[in-house]
Formats: structure tokens, sequence, C-alpha cells
């Protein structure tokens, strides 16, 4: 993460917090983050802002509420799943955890509040749909594709479209035409991204794997219905007739059935369809070649 971010976050939390234990408790959280690699949100912000001609000294200050607000969201996603035990958050006092939670949100809600700027409205809407989209999913209330992909939309694709709109936060002259776009962007990048990881957790078999939490993903939704004349322990454990211990002892069979089933291949067809359909919308802006490269790379979808 850039360090200008990180100083932006620490000015955030010094003036929110002055609190000694807290502000070091919210600083760790912050900088474990920062170190795990993988996706780094505040990117999304940087480059949308810059692919649209954006040259807002309040770049950096978004960029780092765009992290303090995935940090709270995925605070939160790990206490409801309890399979990311290794995280600090996981190892404090859970009520710790928890006001580092409203912490976070609540000193991104206050930066806001600063700027009168015609977006913001739309920023805490999608913050909103993100938390349905989390509640469809822990009730696992899907159980359809369509589910799947409603669910994915709202959680994932939501907070996406966040980082997104708080890069185009402060571009005043930014046509509604293209924001549409970008906004249409989001969704299929966030679909893109959810299966993505959903490909890939579906073929672990450990304590952050999907299946042994019995959410229905759409690699797992493709195998239970093959599950009945193919492998019925993984039915049977979805219907509660078998326990996890003894779905962990089947690991070696179900890897097989996951790996000869095609879900795989299933969900990356689908997964690369959506891929698409972002770098159509790419191709399609009012922007030079250099940023639609630039902006393919960042979100993944390059050479898709």
């Amino acid at each position: 993460m850039d360090q200008r971010i990180l100083d932006e976050i620490d000015r955030i939390i010094d003036a929110y917090f002055h609190v000694s234990d807290l502000n070091s408790l919210l600083k760790q959280f912050v900088r474990d983050k920062a170190n795990e690699g993988g996706r780094v949100w505040s990117d999304f912000t940087i480059t949308i802002h810059h692919t649209l001609g954006g040259h807002s000294p309040l770049l950096y200050e978004r960029a780092a509420l765009t992290e303090l607000l995935i940090l709270a969201l995925d605070i939160v996603d790990d206490l409801q799943d309890q399979d990311n035990g290794e995280k600090p958050w996981m190892t404090c006092d859970p009520a710790f955890a928890l006001n580092a939670v409203i912490a976070f949100l609540v000193a991104a809600m206050g930066e806001l509040s600063k700027s009168n700027r015609v977006h913001t409205p739309k920023l805490l809407q999608l913050i909103t749909q993100s938390i349905n989209g989390q509640q469809r999913d822990i009730s696992n209330a899907v159980q359809t594709e369509n589910d799947y992909i409603l669910m994915v939309q709202e959680k994932s694709a939501s907070l996406i479209n966040m980082a997104f709109c708080m890069g185009y936060l402060d571009i005043d002259d930014c046509s509604s035409a293209i924001i549409d776009q970008i906004d249409e962007l989001a969704q299929y990048i966030g679909i893109t991204s959810q299966l993505e990881n959903d490909t890939r957790d579906v073929q672990r078999i450990d304590q952050k794997n999907d299946l042994l939490q019995k959410k229905k993903t759409l690699p797992i939704l493709f195998l239970l219905k093959q599950s009945e004349e193919k492998f019925p322990p993984l039915l049977h454990y979805f219907e509660g007739k078998i326990s996890r211990d003894d779905m962990i002892l089947l690991k070696p069979e179900c890897l097989a059935f996951i790996e000869q089933s095609g879900c795989i291949e299933y969900a990356r067809t689908i997964q690369y369809l959506f891929a698409d359909k972002a770098e159509q919308i790419i191709d399609s802006l009012p922007i030079q070649s250099s940023w639609k490269d630039r902006l393919k790379t960042t979100l993944g979808v390059a050479n898709s």
C-alpha cells in the first residue's frame, strides 16, 4: 500500500481516536492489512480517478477512506465466518475487534461528511447494499444460480463500485453516461473477482473452504446437482446427515470428485464471460488506449 495512503489513514485515526490502546490497535490492524498482499482496493480508487482525468488534491484521502471501509467490512466478514484465525482482530478480545469496526466506519463517515459531493449518498448506499449481500451469504439464502449472482452483486460488486465511486467523487465534469459505464464495469469486475475466489476456495479442504461452511457458491451449486449420483456424502453433509469431521475424513474422495465434476471449468467459463463484458466496457470508454491498458491491468481483466 502506498505510504501516502498509510499516512492519511494514520492522520484520520489520530484525529478521531485519542485513547492510546485503541489508537495503537487500529494502526496494527491497518498495517496487517497493508502487509498481506493481494488486491489493494485503493488502487481501484486511484486508477479510476486518473483514468477519468481527475487531479484532486484529496485523492489519497479518498483512497485511505476506501481502505478503511474495506478493512472494517473484512473484519466483520472474518468475525462472522471464523475462518481467518491468525489475523490480529481474530486473536484480540472480540469486544476490541467490534470496537475497531465501529471506529473505522464512523471515522470514514466523519471524513465523508466534511465534503458535500453529489455522489456521497451513492457511497453510503453501496455500503448498505454490501451489508444486504452479506446477510444473504451468512443466512445461506442462496439456493439457485440467480440467487448467487444477486448475492455477489450486492456483497462484492457493491464494494468494487464503492471504490470506483470514491475515485470519481471529486471529478465535477464527468458525464453521467461515463459514470454509468464505470458503475456497470464494477458489477462485472465484482462478479469476476468473486468467481475467482470461489473457484479457488472449492479446491481446498481447510478452515477457509466454502464447502465445509455449506456456502452455495456457483461451483458448489454445480457440484450439488451431481452429488446424489456421483458423490452422495456431499449432499448428505449439506443436509446435515453427516458431520463436518466425517466430511474432512473424505477429503481425498471429495477433491477427486471436484476435479472430475467439471465445476471448475463451468465457473471459469462464467467468469470469463463477465471478464469479457468488463473488457468491452473499458474498450468503449472515451479515454486514451494507455489508460485503458492500465485499467485492465489494475482490474485484472488484461488478456482475459
